[in-house]
């Protein structure tokens, strides 16, 4: 299938998991699931779309909080490895995000995580997910990587991949891209004093004392918008 993505997420599909099983996949991961948590207590429904759920890391996350999930990605070989997890609670779809074949107002909320910035058109995307969304009152939330941060330049300057094809967004892109559909809530979090090599017991106290002092240099950027 081909679609509007920036990266051929197929080419990765064999080897994408175990970086949540590295030290700093497994740090960071903890970090961005309590931030992501705290937004999933405001969604008063149980319908959750993941738009970019590539291998059902995150979709097993949301459906064992209960979650109904309906995980939309472009690549079939990330769609492969997710199908055999045989995760409950959640069905998956091959799509591009640019037209995502469902019905209007079917979800309580629509969740990206690190899937915005791989993907060709974030506005027209983001329009086609908020159709899908109920309204009002349903959710919009997204987890991207901040522009900002000192490891995502790092990870861009060295051509990393596939961070090398990712656009990456600061805080005043993200926040004008979801103006539109209402008054988002937008900060950063994920701060770690090196990143390479997490500290376990220090980061996560750094990591509340940064957003407390609202710093914008976090790794992730955490923006919400309700209908």
């Amino acid at each position: 299938m081909k679609g509007q993505s920036r990266f051929d997420f197929n080419q990765a599909a064999a080897v994408y998991d175990e970086w949540f099983s590295t030290s700093m996949g497994r740090h960071y991961d903890m970090m961005e699931r309590r931030e992501i948590t705290r937004a999933l207590k405001n969604v008063p429904g149980k319908k959750l779309l993941e738009i970019g759920c590539g291998t059902g890391h995150w979709s097993k996350y949301f459906a064992a909080l209960g979650f109904s999930v309906l995980g939309v990605d472009i690549s079939f070989e990330m769609l492969r490895k997710t199908f055999r997890k045989r995760i409950p609670w959640a069905e998956f779809v091959q799509s591009d995000a640019h037209y995502l074949p469902l019905h209007n107002d079917v979800f309580d909320i629509a969740v990206l995580i690190t899937a915005l910035e791989f993907i060709d058109e974030p506005h027209k995307a983001i329009m086609e997910i908020v159709r899908c969304i109920r309204k009002p009152g349903g959710h919009l939330l997204i987890g991207t990587m901040n522009a900002e941060s000192r490891l995502n330049k790092q990870r861009s300057a060295k051509n990393e991949i596939p961070y090398h094809k990712a656009s990456m967004l600061s805080i005043k892109e993200l926040k004008n891209l979801l103006v539109p559909f209402g008054k988002p809530t937008i900060y950063t979090c994920a701060f770690s004093l090196n990143p390479s090599r997490p500290i376990p017991v220090v980061d996560p106290i750094f990591d509340s004392l940064a957003k407390k002092l609202s710093l914008q240099s976090g790794d992730m950027i955490i923006g919400e918008v309700q209908l």
